[in-house]
C-alpha cells in the first residue's frame, strides 16, 4: 500500500513537465530556448558535450534568403492520397525567387493552360 504521505500527495505535484504530442523536438527546443529565425548564432560546444548559443546582436544584416518553392499535382482518387505505384504527375509549379515554372506531363494534361 502507499504511505499516509504519498496517500494524501497532490499527484500534480509529481508532473515535472508537459509536453505536446504532436510537437517535434526541434521545435520545442527552439521554442523553450528561444531560438528564432532571422537571428545571428554563434554556436560552442563543450568537451562535456554541452551546447552554448549567444545571440550576435552586433549582427544586423539580413542574410541573401533564397526561395524556392513547389507544388506537385497528381491524378488521384477522390479524397485519396496519391500512390506512386498507380498516379501520374500531370504537372509541377516551381517558383525560384519570384520566377515561375511549369513544368507539365501532356500524356496527363492536353488542353492550354494560360500563363500565371
Amino acid at each position: 500500500g502507499m504511505s499516509n504521505a504519498a496517500a494524501g500527495a497532490d499527484p500534480m505535484d509529481s508532473i515535472i513537465g508537459l509536453f505536446e504530442y504532436d510537437l517535434i523536438h526541434t521545435v520545442r527546443t527552439s521554442i523553450d530556448n528561444s531560438i528564432r529565425c532571422g537571428k545571428w548564432y554563434k554556436v560552442s560546444s563543450s568537451i562535456q558535450g554541452t551546447v552554448a548559443l549567444t545571440v550576435q546582436e552586433d549582427l544586423l544584416m539580413k542574410p541573401p534568403l533564397r526561395i524556392f518553392a513547389w507544388d506537385i499535382e497528381t491524378s488521384k482518387a477522390p479524397l485519396k492520397f496519391p500512390d506512386a505505384q498507380q498516379d501520374e504527375i500531370m504537372m509541377i509549379s516551381v517558383m525560384v525567387d519570384g520566377d515561375g515554372y511549369l513544368i507539365v506531363n501532356r500524356q496527363e494534361v492536353h488542353g492550354h493552360i494560360e500563363d500565371f
